[in-house]
């Protein structure tokens, strides 16, 4: 079985987003050192995962791989951050905009 892992660098609070999608039916995890968020499935979608987390400013990593042994097909990660606390939108609260590294 494939396990592909992806470091995430979050330079400040807020919330991480990250789904896959595709024809791959994944699995996946968000972790610092030990996993925080429980292995998900299905959340977005029939055979793709979801999860949005709060985190703060550290380095986290994202595990995704196939739901079953012998899956087969192609996925896309995708990713969001949103930032707490002050934004840079000082008329709309909580629309501001983070920057984060993903590799």
């Amino acid at each position: 079985m494939d396990d592909d892992y992806f470091k995430v660098v979050v330079p400040a609070a807020g919330t991480l987003t990250i789904y896959s999608t595709g024809s791959r039916d994944t699995l996946g995890n968000l972790a610092t050192f030990n996993i925080i968020q429980p292995e998900d499935d299905d959340a977005a979608g029939l055979t793709n995962f979801g999860i949005s987390h709060p985190v703060t400013a550290q380095t986290y990593y994202i595990r995704v791989k196939a739901y079953s042994p012998t899956g087969l097909g192609s996925y896309h990660l995708e990713t969001s951050f949103r930032a707490t606390g002050t934004d840079d939108y000082a008329n709309f609260p909580g629309e501001g905009t983070g920057v984060f590294t993903i590799s």
